[in-house]
């Protein structure tokens, strides 16, 4: 059996070493769990491989106990436990690993002879397949579901009943999200353990005999989760609640981890319910003594993409002192002492546990590794900089090409703008002060300085202005007697000033850019005159101005204002109005444009308290004789509305419709009939 262990571990072995020198070479931001998904130890990260990553994971774990395990100095119990996984993934959100189990278990007396001969299973099979979510770096969820068949001792079989179950996952990387070297990880699951099943059609060793555990009752009752030979094999008879936590603080070549882990069993074989009876307190193990222990550890990471673990677990699973005898074992002559005396201190599960492992994990496409890449050193500090900017039209802001750069002072050859853009870029530059000259035919020299600075480009735009041309006029004004007048000189184009003349002697020069211009003198109580003038540069044209005197105008002769008639006034027995009341077409609503002539109507009627009134619609003939009987009807009634909002007493005022049955005009005309759309007032009493 020795023997088949160790191949299987050497052909492990082999396919890691054969396999690694033909992936490409990249390195390795993760690294598997012992369960083969990436994780720390036993708790699982909710990242994974992304689509054909892989990774190789081989460890060891050993304890041994000698009365912390079990309270009797005549018995030591030695166990050495291996495993190796391969994980795959299959997609970016979907990772997949299978591992196998072995282990070798032996009891001895106080004088190192072996009391049991060396116990070994070398099949237990180990799957999983894990999904997960990364909703940034920083955050990641998943679900891992997982499946294992044990073996028989010696290879005697495997379990017909696998144990299975599944885990919730949930990860916090600071280190990816914020470069803070810190990891979080939280998994909490079930576990549904048929490992008690593991004998129930199995014969042990040569004997021909079943083994016979103690009654589970009886250890739930002393408080115990597993006897001492089925924490050898690693057998539970009832399921499991599974939690971690871990905390990782990862640095360049080494990641320290601790890990929280915990199996909480459950009874849900009811099994103290059936030893003590309905009325048992045990129905359940006691939470502190199921297994569960504290495992702190280093990752090193010392070539790209391989890892080594080592760490330690440190039991706090409570220990028992047994109220009475128990009675374990009873039929297996190769299994020591058939009962435990009353008083005996048990601690279901060892004190302490060593382990160690080493991985390869293989990324493709990446060249990220769990530690930091070391920054090269940082380049030196730029020693020049540049000016660039864009030369153009100070008037029209329009780009200059080809207009000429040059740097006095420096030994550096003249530059030109780009023609079509009018950008420019210097070459580089000691710091300091730049003196920068624009030249460009047409345009006035530019000079300006820059303040070059190390490392950056400084902008500076070029805005040239145009050459300006001058040509001029001049002349003098006086009045047909050659007396001298004080005129004011304008012209027709608005960005001229105007000038005036030498009061002494009636002369005016004023300074054109060449161009047509219309020139006017002016004088108070003489008729302006407006001359054509063409203005050339470099020339002064002589335009002289001889001003009529002016004739007074007649007065203007006094507006009659004609007396204003009203609007809407008292005619024997009607309320007359000159204007129109509308509505909107086929309907009583009225249009904001008649509420004044409405309001002098509310107004005669209140300022007249002894008078009722009638309001009269009327209509034309378009349409039925009973539609327009309706509508004129409506918009009377809303008339009247309107007059009442106005404060006018609703006692003094009716309203009738009479469609087209009373026209005052020819229906057969548009102007007839649109006479006959009217409301009238009509005086009821007085």
């Amino acid at each position: 059996m020795k023997h088949i262990s160790r191949r299987i571990i050497q052909g492990l072995f082999v396919l890691i070493f054969l396999t690694v020198p033909a992936l490409t070479y990249a390195l390795a931001p993760i690294a598997p769990s012992m369960d083969g998904n990436i994780g720390v130890l036993r708790a699982i990260s909710a990242k994974g491989l992304i689509q054909g990553g892989m990774s190789f994971y081989l460890n060891g774990l050993f304890y041994k106990t000698d009365g912390d395990y079990l309270n009797d100095q005549d018995f030591l119990t030695k166990r050495a436990e291996s495993r190796a996984t391969i994980g795959y993934g299959l997609a970016d959100w979907l990772e997949f690993s299978l591992g196998i189990r072995s282990a070798a278990t032996q009891i001895q007396n106080n004088k190192g002879q072996p009391v049991t001969p060396v116990i070994t299973t070398a099949g237990d099979m180990l799957g999983s397949l894990k999904f997960s979510y990364v909703s940034d770096p920083g955050l990641a969820i998943g679900l891992q579901g997982f499946i294992i068949y044990n073996s028989m001792p010696h290879l005697l079989g495997w379990n017909n009943y696998p144990t299975y179950g599944g885990r919730f996952l949930w990860t916090i990387d600071l280190d990816a999200a914020r470069d803070v070297p810190l990891r979080f990880h939280l998994n909490l699951g079930y576990k549904v353990d048929n490992s008690d099943k593991l004998f129930t059609t199995k014969k042990y060793g040569d004997q021909g005999q079943n083994i016979n555990w103690v009654d589970q009752g009886v250890l739930y009752e002393h408080g115990m989760t597993q006897s001492l030979m089925q924490s050898v094999y690693g057998i539970f008879n009832d399921d499991q609640v599974l939690g971690a936590v871990a905390i990782e603080i990862p640095t360049p070549y080494l990641t320290t981890f601790v890990e929280y882990t915990t199996e909480q069993v459950i009874d849900t074989n009811s099994d103290a319910k059936a030893y003590r009876g309905t009325n048992s307190w045990g129905v359940s193990p006691q939470y502190n003594t199921s297994p569960q222990r504290i495992t702190p550890g280093l990752r090193f990471t010392p070539v790209p993409g391989w890892t080594l673990d080592v760490g330690a677990d440190i039991s706090l699973t409570k220990t028992i002192t047994l109220s009475g005898p128990v009675t374990i074992n009873a039929t297996n002559p190769y299994l020591p002492g058939n009962t435990i005396t009353g008083g005996t201190k048990i601690k279901t599960y060892p004190s302490w546990k060593a382990f160690a492992g080493l991985s390869y994990t293989y990324i493709p496409g990446t060249q990220v590794m769990i530690q930091k890449e070391i920054a090269p050193p940082p380049p030196p500090p730029p020693r020049l900089g540049k000016i660039s900017g864009i030369a153009s039209d100070a008037a029209t802001d329009q780009p200059l090409g080809n207009v000429i750069i040059s740097f006095p002072g420096r030994p550096l050859t003249n530059l030109s703008t780009d023609a079509m853009t009018g950008s420019y870029s210097s070459y580089e530059l000691e710091p300091g002060h730049v003196q920068m000259t624009a030249v460009k035919e047409g345009y006035e020299e530019l000079s300006v300085t820059v303040e070059a600075i190390a490392g950056l480009t400084i902008t500076q735009d070029l805005a040239l202005k145009k050459l300006v041309q001058f040509g001029a006029v001049a002349g003098a004004v006086k009045d047909p007697q050659g007396k001298s007048l004080a005129a004011v000189i304008s012209f027709d184009k608005p960005d001229v000033s105007p000038g005036a003349t030498n009061p002494s002697d009636g002369t005016y020069f004023v300074k054109l850019t060449p161009g047509e211009y219309q020139v006017t003198a002016s004088v108070q109580g003489f008729k302006s005159q407006t001359r054509p003038v063409t203005i050339k540069d470099k020339i002064k044209t002589i335009v002289d101005f001889i001003l009529e005197p002016a004739v007074a105008p007649p007065p203007p002769p006094v507006p009659v204002v004609p007396e204003k008639k009203p609007r809407v006034f008292i005619q024997k027995k009607k309320i007359v109005i000159t204007e129109t009341i509308h509505f909107e077409t086929g309907k009583a609503t009225i249009l904001s444009v008649s509420y004044s002539l409405l309001n002098e109507v509310a107004q005669v009627i209140k300022n007249n308290p002894g008078i009722r009134v009638r309001i009269e619609g009327h209509t034309d003939s378009v349409g039925t004789a009973a539609y327009n009987l309706r509508l004129s009807e409506a918009r009377a009634a809303s008339v009247m509305r309107y007059l009442v909002s106005q404060a006018v007493d609703p006692d003094r005022l009716e309203s009738r419709g009479y469609g087209f049955t009373m026209p005052i005009a020819d229906n057969a005309t548009a102007e007839g009939r649109a006479k006959n759309r009217r409301v009238e007032f009509t005086i009821v009493s007085d």
